[in-house]
């Protein structure tokens, strides 16, 4: 079977090394704001302090003057440290603490998918179990009444023992074929869920992080931009240049081709097992009796079939609306809320 554990458990710990890298920027940021608060505040009260002294003395030196100047060009200062504080804290702090929340809800429904994923693999496989007990069961109750049938010694019960034998036999074959076609579903599910299931819901994952990437890229740019705006920081255009050429394209492939990897080369898939006085072939039985239960089951499993196809066949439509409407908010994001969006195709 697929090793649906691991491929999860490393889609979960990209989810958490995102949001803990992303805590360790909010960790900065939130003691960095605290400092230029505390150090606006204490400039501002130091300043203020010095120039009502000035005053008081009532010089009106030239070296008063320019001594009162630099106080009040120092307060403020002081001011623009707290301005700064407030504006980081806000479009700076605040953006990347949404961007761990996105994540954190990102990661609880991952890990709702995995419990999903685990109990319909578990279901599949302990169908194959129960059904191949069953047929074990059916094997040993036809070779007894073959047994009873072969070593009769009274003619007049043998006709009885025979019709015993036949019924055993088609009980057997019905037996066969419910192991055989459990397997044949596993073996689908299987396939489903590496082609579509999780290849899919790794897409959804690289196409997060991507988004992920550029929305941290923006607030840095930001926090460049305010410490330009405020500080007239020069140095801040190289760190925005540095900023632009931020790429995590690589590190989301090198993740998106390994879970490629680690799905397609650990497939096993379950395996007819055939008692060991039968020596069968994996393989329907398909004489006159064993057709026409077949045929019932068929008619129950279609309708099954019918409804599950019709949900499906409706959240398809509802995917290709919600990629749509997706890709619209990507191209102009004044129109919609982008991160909503996600949140519902993931739901879906």
């Amino acid at each position: 079977m697929i090793n649906v554990s691991e491929t999860l458990r490393n889609l979960d710990s990209s989810l958490g090394g995102n949001i803990s890298l992303i805590n360790d920027y909010r960790d900065f940021f939130r003691e960095k704001i605290n400092l230029d608060k505390e150090y606006g505040l204490k400039l501002q009260a130091l300043s203020k302090k010095h120039i009502s002294k000035a005053e008081k003395t009532g010089n009106s030196s030239k070296f008063d003057h320019v001594w009162l100047e630099i106080l009040r060009e120092n307060e403020n200062l002081g001011g623009r440290f707290l301005e700064y504080s407030k504006k980081e804290k806000h479009q700076v702090n605040k953006a990347l603490k949404a961007a761990v929340g996105k994540l954190e809800a990102l990661r609880k429904k991952q890990q709702v998918f995995s419990v999903q994923v685990y109990h319909e693999k578990d279901q599949f496989f302990r169908n194959c179990d129960k059904l191949r007990t069953i047929y074990q069961t059916k094997c040993l109750s036809l070779d007894a009444a073959r047994q009873k049938y072969e070593k009769c010694p009274d003619d007049k019960q043998m006709p009885k023992l025979k019709r015993l034998w036949q019924n055993e036999v088609a009980f057997y074959n019905n037996a066969k074929n419910d192991y055989f076609l459990s397997i044949e579903k596993a073996n689908t599910f299987l396939s489903k869920l590496e082609n579509e299931g999780l290849m899919g819901i790794c897409q959804i994952y690289k196409n997060i992080f991507e988004d992920r990437n550029k929305e941290v890229k923006r607030i840095f740019k930001k926090s460049c931009e305010l410490n330009k705006d405020i500080f007239e920081v020069s140095k801040s255009e190289s760190v925005s240049e540095n900023i632009d050429s931020m790429d995590c394209t690589i590190d989301i492939n090198k993740l998106y081709e390994s879970v490629k990897v680690e799905i397609s080369v650990s497939i096993t898939a379950p395996l007819f097992v055939s008692e060991e006085k039968f020596d069968d072939q994996p393989g329907l039985v398909l004489d006159t009796r064993s057709k026409t239960y077949l045929v019932n089951r068929l008619i129950k499993d279609q309708e099954i079939f019918k409804a599950k196809t019709k949900n499906i066949e409706f959240k398809q439509n509802e995917l290709e609306g919600l990629f749509k409407l997706l890709s619209t908010y990507t191209d102009n994001p004044q129109l919609g809320n982008i991160d909503s969006v996600q949140d519902v195709i993931l739901y879906v």
